[in-house]
């Protein structure tokens, strides 16, 4: 039995490698028709118009950025994230339209301040929600 994508649960996440007083992050999944529009904006295709018609086409597929959008529109919360002086980071969100739908994401600047690691980290962890878990592969 497939079971739908449950759009207002959240849940907590903690990142691996962060054991003293970690960093609680606030996870949503993304519905299936942004999660497309998210693929969408990650896949480039050009058309090389110098070579004639019989060049190939360049793909571009943008790996590092899917996850930075997934955790831009993905992540709902957090406690205990701080600056590099120590001050807490407050969580601030801001409007985009995307696929014709206003939403809520976190704002570009929250989004600078998170570490590549843990922005690949969490938006690894965002993607895979949308995914069939081992349970539901089995049935």
């Amino acid at each position: 039995m497939i079971k739908g994508v449950a759009l207002t649960e959240t849940e907590e996440y903690i990142c691996k490698n962060d054991v003293t007083n970690p960093t609680k992050w606030k996870i949503g999944v993304i519905d299936s028709f942004m999660m497309s529009e998210i693929q969408d904006m990650i896949t480039t295709f050009e058309i090389d118009r110098m070579g004639g018609p019989n060049s190939p086409a360049k793909n571009h597929l943008c790996l590092n950025m899917a996850q930075m959008e997934a955790v831009r529109y993905g992540l709902k919360g957090f406690e205990n994230f701080v600056d590099s002086t120590g001050s807490v980071i407050p969580f601030q969100t801001e409007k985009r339209v995307i696929g014709g739908k206003s939403v809520s994401v976190i704002t570009e600047e929250i989004l600078r301040q998170i570490p590549h690691d843990i922005l690949m980290e969490l938006g690894r962890h965002i993607l895979d929600k949308n995914k069939f878990s081992e349970e539901e592969i089995k049935n």
